[in-house]
Order: structure tokens, then C-alpha cells, then sequence
């Protein structure tokens, strides 16, 4: 995820080195059991990785929220154009900064508002603070002020979402729901495409190493967008390398790894270093394994990235051979990034190739209240999304014009997960606790990843005053892993693939959006990458189909007429237990070894450990479950552990068989 800008408010300078949790044997799992099938069991105990504090208050379910904590709705004027708005409340979220009244919130507009309502100046601050010439609702007034003249921080984008269904998506312009579940299980996954600008947040690494890991899903193709494309897939190589999943100097083994598109080529990633570090053990020229490793971004031709749309047609074409490639069962082309890569491929595939791939993308803000992710700073939604925005806050509006142009596509489907509820997702608790302590390879390469992104920050980001684009997470980075990352950076990317995994676990709706790609309209000054609902047929910027967008998690058996009638117990139940069956296959992850790669038959390319008899006894009967029911849902439990067995072992030969067959076409 590309975040753009820079100085935080507030930074913290503390440096306090990591604390790293004591590498140790896991202690026996406290949060139920997953199947590792394509269908997984519920967890059989409620024990909830996160809870909902008072620093990371959700306002978007209003049940439970008031004004006094979520702030209130206002409307803006000026001549016959109008804007809604959140004014932040006059609550600190036990932060100590005052987000009414204290300047340099993130991701907000502060008006200076005189006493009839009247806005008189502005300031907006993205990452970094815009100037002076940049004042958006400047002008403007607010109906039925009541408070006295001031300054006052707003959200930085106009509100413009309907919970009522759409009539644009109505009929015939309803687009088909697909996810994991619309798919024949064939034992070696779904074929997944990844465009991800890994390197400076930590969501988009976790985000890949889920999708190396999972075995529901068949990682082909990762292609580095945004920022130093060829260091990027540097990065992408060692996380996969690492898992045993590429070998080295060899680009067919393996995912395909190439560096895609860029706007900004010479920017840096906080994982650059970390990168070209040999691992543990390795012996000889790390970097030329490295090369060996990927497709370099050298065949760029003026036309754009040939290069790129040949490879995703390859995966297509080979995806065809397992019946997969089809509009009922698409591949899938996950969208972690800006849409710089993905416009390149776009433009060179045919409406009939588009119509085979899902577009599966974590882009865009409309729902509001949510509390941004970012630290005591951060303000509410909506926001520009930073994947949308890409890094057109200073520039000509390419990457918004290039996520504009993905609602025209002949995509099979789109499914957006917005930043509500996507980036609502951080792990803790005891599970991520035993995670980061655990000798495992999913483990110990996540520890590895943040104790990495920790000391860069603190090295190279100057106490967080840098305006260098790479340190934009570093008040975050510093926060976390001075106290020991005893909870991760917030995983707004690899929530986004739950909307496809588990769609039962989310709110989704038929929308119809477009992306504000113009700094001023009408000669008011517009903050370019807000995600505006489209209402009216007419709106030529509208995009011509409709997208699947996940606005709030909800709980899996609970029924809902729309959005408002979420609870806020039941999004934060949806996601909790997304949170820890995410963690769960991170635990589980074996390496595979080297002559399963290849295809032999002692091992399958997934080694999934099932849970151990005396792991899931004691999962199932600690502290919350004692005698007759434990022993109900410990036989139960042990059942399906059997039929999951008898199911591994057919799993197993239909992988070797599908890995080694794509090797002799490789």
C-alpha cells in the first residue's frame, strides 16, 4: 500500500530497541481448530484475538457511539454546491491529542471558522501538510453553526454514501457475486495474481506471505508496482525465498516475480535493506541470486509493459488448462497497490481476456466514522485511500485516472474493500504473542520482516521529521516495536482478500463509485482521490458497472437489512475471527521441502500440519470449555480431524500431480 507523504504529528522520538518475543516452543493453541481444506471449521472457542479499545474507536456502527466520541455530521454551502462532513469531537481517545481542536491530524481539513458559520481559511494535511495555495471549502458555511469562531478539523473527503441499495446496481447491472466458494476444488488452488508496492508498510509483505502460505490459493504471478519497482521485487524474492518457494537465480521456479510500473522509479522502500541482506546460512552472491530471481523491469517499451500483460495472459492461458479462466470461476487478480501496473495490463488485454480475471482490490473510503488506523493523529473516514491517491497528492492525477479507468473494465467482477472495515485489523492477543515467538517459518519470517522495518525507521527517518516517502510509517513503526510488536501494524491489504475468502464475514453492496481526480472544481479546490457514490445514470465520470464494496464487518450467522443495522458486536465477532484464522495459517505454514518443489511424491507442496491430538485437546478444553461439553466438542472435533486426514491424503496427490505437470510447462 502506497501511503505518500510524510511528517507525522506528534512523532515520538522514543528508540527504544525491540523487544522481541523469546524464541520458544508455541504454547498449546487457545482459539479453536481450522481445517486447512477449502472449507474451514468456525473456531470452536470464542476467544478473540482483539478487542475494541478506546485508542482505535469505530464510530462507523452507530449503535453504540455518540456524538460526544465519533463527533457530528455538518453541511457545507456555497452557492448551490453543498458537502457533508464529520466535525471531529472534542475527545482525545486516551491519545492526549485533542482532535477538534489540536492542528496537524492526519488525513484532515482544519477550517478556521468565524462566528456565522463562515469558513474564512483552511488547511489540509495528507501525510505532510499541503500550502497555502491549496485550501479546499474555503468559503464555504456551515448550516446552523452554533459554535463559537475557531479552528476545527473536518474529514478530508465530501460524504457522499447511501446505505440504501443502489438503483444503479439494480437489474441487469447487479453484478454476480463471486468468491472462493464459486470455485471447483481441484487440491492446488485458485490462481492468484498479486500487484502489491511492497516495502515501506508492513501490510503488503504479510499480505504475500498469506498468499504464498495459504493452501486455497495458488500464488502464479507477483508483480512490484509503485516506488523502486526492481527493489520491491527484490523484497518479494527473499519473502519467497524464504519459504522455500523460489530457488535461487531461477525466475521460472516458482511464482513468476517481475517489477512492474512506476510514476515514482527512484523512491525507496523502509524493506530495501532488509532485501538485499542474505538470509540465515545462505553462502555465496545474494544479490545476483536475487537478480536470478525476478524479471527486471528492462523490457519497458513506449507503448508501456508488454512484458507484464504477457504474463498475466500466461497465467490465464494455464489457468485455462485446470478450468479455471472463465467468468464463472476467474482468475484472480489481487490489487494491493496503485493502479499504475495494472492500467499497463489493462490497456493491452482484450475485453475477452479482462472477462477472465476478477479484479479483487483494497481501494477506496466511503463509509464514515472510522477512526484512521495511524496513530493518535489520525482522523476519520472517508479519506483519499492511498491506494487510489497513489502519488498524485503531488502529481498530475495519473494513478486516480488509472483507478477510474478500472470501473470500465470487462472484468468478470470487481470487489472493493474499502478502508472501512479492511484496515480495522490488527493482530494480538496470545495466538500472535506464541506467532512471533515460534521457530516456524511463517513466524519467524514475520518477527524477521518487523524487527527489519522497526530499525530502518529508527536509522533512517530522522526521528520521523523526513519527508522522504518511505518514512511515512514511521511514528507507527517506532510505537509498535518499542513495545515488541505485542500487536502488528494494521493489515489493511490482507484483510481485503477475506472479502473473497470469507464474504459471509462482511457487509458488501452493489456500488456504482468514481475517484476524484481533479484538484479544483468550480474554483473550489478538491482533495484528488476521494471516492465519490455515483447517483445519477447520467455522470459521464462514472464508471460503467458496478463493484462488490465491503463496508463493515458483520458476524457470519446475523442477518442484515443494510449497513445501519450492523451492531458493533457483530462486526467486531466478524473480525475477530478473521483475524485469528489468518494467524492460524501463518502458524500452520511448513516449508516445503526442496524435492516437493519439484514435484516427488513424499511430500505435498503444502505441508499443512494438522492440529496434534494433544494441541486440540488442549485448545478445546482450556479454561472456557470443562466436562460434558468439552467432551461433546472434543469427539466432534476429533471426527472432523479424521475426515481431514482421509481428505489430505487425496489432497495430497492431486497437488503433485497439478505442481509437477506446471513445472514441465514452465
Amino acid at each position: 500500500m502506497i501511503w505518500g507523504g510524510t511528517r507525522r504529528a506528534n512523532s515520538p522520538t522514543t528508540t527504544t530497541e525491540p523487544q522481541r518475543f523469546p524464541r520458544a516452543r508455541p504454547p498449546s493453541l487457545k482459539a479453536g481448530v481450522v481445517c486447512w481444506g477449502l472449507r474451514p471449521m468456525p473456531p470452536a472457542l470464542d476467544l478473540a484475538p482483539t478487542t475494541t479499545t478506546s485508542a482505535w474507536t469505530d464510530c462507523s456502527y452507530h449503535d453504540t457511539r455518540t456524538e460526544a466520541t465519533c463527533g457530528r455530521r455538518i453541511k457545507l454551502r456555497h452557492g448551490n454546491v453543498s458537502e457533508v462532513r464529520i466535525l471531529y469531537p472534542d475527545y482525545d481517545f486516551g491519545s492526549g491529542f485533542n482532535l477538534r481542536h489540536e492542528p496537524g491530524a492526519l488525513h484532515t481539513t482544519r477550517l478556521t471558522v468565524d462566528a456565522t458559520g463562515r469558513v474564512t481559511k483552511s488547511v489540509h494535511t495528507d501525510f505532510f501538510r499541503f500550502g497555502d495555495s491549496f485550501q479546499p471549502l474555503l468559503g464555504f458555511r456551515i448550516d446552523d453553526w452554533s459554535m463559537p469562531a475557531g479552528e476545527y478539523n473536518v474529514n478530508g473527503c465530501p460524504i457522499t454514501y447511501d446505505p440504501s441499495p443502489s438503483a444503479l446496481c439494480a437489474g441487469p447491472n447487479a453484478p454476480v457475486p463471486i468468491s472462493i466458494w464459486s470455485y471447483r476444488p481441484d487440491g492446488a488452488g485458485v490462481p492468484f495474481i498479486l500487484d502489491t508496492d511492497l516495502g515501506v508498510f508492513m501490510d503488503d509483505p504479510f499480505a504475500l506471505a498469506y498468499a504464498a502460505m495459504d493452501p486455497k490459493l495458488d500464488l502464479q504471478l507477483v508483480i512490484a508496482t509503485g516506488r523502486d519497482t526492481t527493489r520491491g521485487a527484490y523484497i518479494a524474492a527473499k519473502i519467497l525465498y524464504d519459504l522455500g518457494q523460489k530457488k535461487c537465480g531461477d525466475v521460472e521456479y516458482g511464482p513468476i516475480i517481475l517489477a512492474g510500473g512506476s510514476t515514482a522509479p527512484t523512491e525507496a522502500q523502509l524493506l530495501d535493506t532488509w532485501a538485499l541482506e542474505p538470509p540465515a546460512r545462505f553462502t555465496g552472491d545474494w544479490e545476483a541470486c536475487l537478480r536470478g530471481m525476478v524479471l527486471p523491469n528492462t523490457k519497458q517499451r513506449p507503448e508501456g509493459h508488454p512484458h507484464m500483460a504477457n504474463a498475466v495472459k500466461r497465467v490465464v492461458r494455464e489457468a485455462a488448462g485446470r478450468g479455471y479462466g472463465t467468468r464463472a470461476a476467474p482468475v484472480v487478480y489481487w490489487l494491493i497497490g496503485p493502479a499504475e501496473s495494472i492500467g499497463h495490463v489493462r490497456a493491452s488485454l482484450s475485453p475477452d481476456e479482462l472477462s477472465r480475471l476478477l479484479l479483487l482490490a483494497v481501494g477506496g473510503s466511503i463509509v464514515p466514522g472510522n477512526r484512521l488506523f495511524i496513530g493518535a493523529a489520525g482522523g476519520f473516514t472517508p479519506w483519499a485511500e492511498t491506494n487510489v491517491k497513489g502519488a498524485d497528492h503531488t502529481g498530475a492525477g495519473e494513478d486516480v485516472a488509472n483507478y477510474n479507468a478500472m470501473m470500465h473494465a470487462e472484468w468478470a467482477g470487481v470487489i472493493l474493500a474499502h478502508s472501512e472495515p479492511a484496515c480495522d485489523s490488527r493482530f494480538q492477543g496470545p495466538v500472535w504473542e506464541s506467532l512471533m515467538g515460534s521457530e516456524r517459518p511463517g513466524g519467524a519470517l514475520l518477527s524477521e520482516m518487523l524487527t527489519a522495518w522497526y530499525r530502518t525507521a529508527e536509522a533512517d527517518c530522522d526521528g520521523c521529521r523526513s519527508t522522504d516517502f518511505r518514512c511515512a510509517p514511521c511514528t507507527e513503526a517506532l510505537e509498535l516495536g518499542s513495545h515488541g510488536f505485542r500487536e502488528s501494524p494494521a493489515q489493511c491489504d490482507l484483510k481485503s482478500l477475506m472479502v473473497f475468502m470469507h464474504p459471509s464475514r462482511f457487509h458488501v453492496e452493489d456500488k456504482r463509485l468514481r475517484f476524484e481526480t481533479n484538484l479544483s472544481v468550480g474554483g473550489h479546490a478538491r482533495v484528488r482521490g476521494c471516492t465519490i457514490e455515483c447517483t445519477e445514470s447520467g455522470d459521464d465520470a462514472c464508471g460503467t458497472r458496478c463493484a462488490r464494496v465491503a463496508v463493515s464487518y458483520k458476524a457470519r450467522r446475523a442477518s442484515h437489512d443494510g449497513h445501519a443495522d450492523v451492531l458493533a458486536a457483530d462486526g467486531f465477532e466478524g473480525r475477530d475471527a478473521l483475524l485469528l484464522g489468518m494467524m492460524r495459517v501463518f502458524e500452520a505454514y511448513q516449508r516445503p521441502r526442496m524435492g516437493a518443489l519439484l514435484g516427488s511424491a513424499d511430500e505435498p507442496f503444502y505441508a499443512h500440519e494438522p492440529p496434534s491430538g494433544a494441541r486440540l485437546q488442549g485448545a478445546l478444553t482450556s479454561g472456557a470449555i470443562a466436562g460434558a461439553s468439552s467432551a461433546i466438542v472434543a469427539t466432534a472435533a476429533f471426527a472432523l480431524l479424521g475426515r481431514w486426514r482421509r481428505r489430505e491424503h487425496k489432497h495430497t496427490a492431486r497437488a503433485l500431480a497439478t505442481r509437477s505437470s506446471h513445472s514441465r510447462t514452465r
